[in-house]
């Protein structure tokens, strides 16, 4: 059976979806400090630990060294490197609910427009653009519950939607786009290689020291390539 990994990143962690071909709809897991984690919980069976695929939706906000990152770590956990699809948070919400969106990131503070522009998060600021909006534009905040309620106070006579991470995620999986940003393939060392060398007695490096210097070598590939 192939899966596929939805991953929503933010600095503190992901939220994670899946969805396999027997799912009409993806599954939501749950939210995690590291891609390493999320891929556990997600995977079906311990014989199918890797996805077939993966999307990587990023806030607006997020640096080009936390997206590299997660990048790495993903192709780290062996998902071919061009099957990682990166998006949007904004696009994604577009593709699923139309062109006219308004998001507020309630964990980071922002607004994100359609355009992709990004402002501090004011709630009349919120007002002002929903009224030069057209009335379809739908307002999405976005967040852990607890970073919502002062937002959703704020704003509660528009009814805004909701969503959490993994719910993002989730997104992202059901309203694909074939056409979205493929990561190119980068030089990463195999497996095989990395169990020769623990094999051989003189060779005294451990395998977490081996793991981090592999990460970094492909986190300083990425920031060369984009």
């Amino acid at each position: 059976m192939t899966w596929s990994l939805g991953l929503a990143a933010i600095p503190s962690g992901v939220g994670a979806a899946v969805i396999t071909p027997e799912e009409k709809t993806p599954r939501t897991i749950g939210f995690f400090q590291d891609v390493d984690r999320a891929l556990r919980f997600c995977a079906p069976s311990k014989t199918e630990k890797v996805p077939e695929s993966a999307v990587l939706v990023l806030h607006s906000g997020i640096t080009d060294y936390d997206r590299k990152w997660y990048v790495g770590e993903l192709i780290i956990a062996g998902i071919p490197v061009g099957a990682i699809h990166q998006r949007l948070e904004i696009e994604v919400f577009q593709s699923a609910f139309g062109e006219n969106i308004l998001q507020i990131d309630a964990d980071h503070e922002k607004i994100t427009t359609t355009s992709g522009s990004v402002e501090p998060f004011d709630a009349e600021r919120v007002r002002a653009l929903l009224a030069e909006l057209p009335e379809t534009t739908k307002l999405i905040v976005v967040g852990h519950e607890e970073t919502r309620d002062g937002v959703i106070e704020a704003l509660e006579d528009y009814e805004p939607m909701l969503l959490d991470r993994p719910e993002v995620a989730a997104l992202a999986l059901q309203y694909p786009v074939v056409t979205g940003p493929v990561i190119q393939p980068v030089a990463r060392s195999t497996g095989t290689a990395l169990e020769n060398q623990e094999q051989s007695p003189g060779f005294k490096i451990s395998r977490p020291v081996i793991i981090l210097a592999v990460a970094l070598t492909i986190i300083v590939i990425l920031a060369f390539m984009f």
